[in-house]
């Protein structure tokens, strides 16, 4: 019978845990796994940290691209008939999947979502946001930057050692898309695609891609830019039953 892991500490702080999977003769059996140590000025490789942490002060500055997007999101509700989605409900559902990497439900995001449109909270509390980020960092609001973007990073790094919280959940999976760049297209969807795409590049679904891309027009041809995520795009919903209706490009 297999062993169950037991936790050690490292043996010194230039240490790292690596976890090694074993290979097998037959496709179908049971994973094996080993747990080793080992000195990084030891490794002949270069290892990158694999566990993932609440918040990070690299995370700072993406703070407020969320609070952008959320506020933005929450206008168009207000005409939800002038997007591409229709009705309040789906554009809601493609503005939050379109953040979080869709691994949380509307119900779960709702809270963190609240968060972003600090002071105009509906949800949460203004006065008790506040509070816990003065107690967490006082000298915020000794100085002139009482922001609403510092004044959220506070709350966050206040109740960051709660695990269980779908705010700080939500706000971990967020950390994922630092790199990323959230948009609209003209036509009124919502997605998520790298920041290497600019203002005037083109959305193109192309065959044999699993995703919408986005591309950059040079003349005649096209420059691949980025792949995207686009509610609404995902699944097939906007190929032509009439695949005679496809245009040929040429793409450098």
């Amino acid at each position: 019978m297999m062993q169950p892991y037991r936790h050690e500490r490292l043996e010194s702080p230039d240490s790292i845990r690596l976890l090694d999977l074993l290979p097998a003769r037959k496709w179908d059996a049971p994973v094996e796994c080993r747990i080793r140590q080992m000195t990084i000025d030891k490794a002949r490789d270069k290892y990158e940290a694999l566990s993932d942490i609440f918040f990070l002060e690299q995370f700072r500055d993406f703070i407020p691209v969320c609070q952008t997007w959320c506020q933005s999101c929450t206008e168009m509700l207000k005409s939800p008939e002038q997007t591409a989605y229709g009705n309040s409900e789906s554009l809601r559902r493609a503005a939050q999947r379109a953040i979080t990497l869709s691994l949380f439900g509307n119900e779960d995001c709702s809270s963190w979502w609240d968060l972003m449109l600090y002071p105009n909270c509906s949800k949460l509390s203004p006065v008790e946001i506040r509070d816990s980020a003065r107690r967490h960092n006082p000298a915020l609001f000794e100085s002139s930057q009482q922001s609403p973007s510092n004044i959220i990073i506070g709350y966050l790094e206040s109740e960051q050692r709660n695990l269980e919280s779908p705010i700080q959940l939500t706000q971990w999976c967020v950390n994922r898309l630092a790199n990323w760049a959230f948009l609209v297209t003209s036509s009124g969807y919502l997605g998520r695609t790298y920041r290497t795409c600019q203002e005037g590049d083109q959305l193109w679904l192309l065959a044999g891609s699993a995703n919408p891309v986005v591309l950059r027009r040079s003349r005649s041809e096209y420059q691949f830019v980025a792949p995207a995520f686009f509610d609404g795009m995902m699944d097939g919903e906007l190929w032509p039953d009439n695949e005679e209706e496809l245009d040929f490009l040429t793409l450098i």
